[in-house]
């Protein structure tokens, strides 16, 4: 899932030619892509050293701010 996500943000975000336009904008989705980027190589880690079984933590409050 965070490769599509991260092929989603380079193709709509990075590429837009708005956010291309908007150094900040631009400096943020580069930040996005690269931390999605990151989660999708700790992800396969752990798959190709056989440690299926590590999950991480859910998180104790599963409310939605607002709700």
């Amino acid at each position: 899932m965070a490769s599509v996500i991260m092929d989603l943000v380079e193709r709509e975000l990075i590429e837009a030619e708005a956010i291309k336009a908007n150094g900040d904008w631009s400096a943020r989705a580069a930040d996005i892509h690269q931390r999605l980027f990151d989660l999708y190589q700790a992800i396969g880690a752990v798959h190709l050293d056989g440690d299926e079984d590590l999950k991480a933590p859910r998180p104790t409050n599963t409310k939605r701010p607002g709700r």
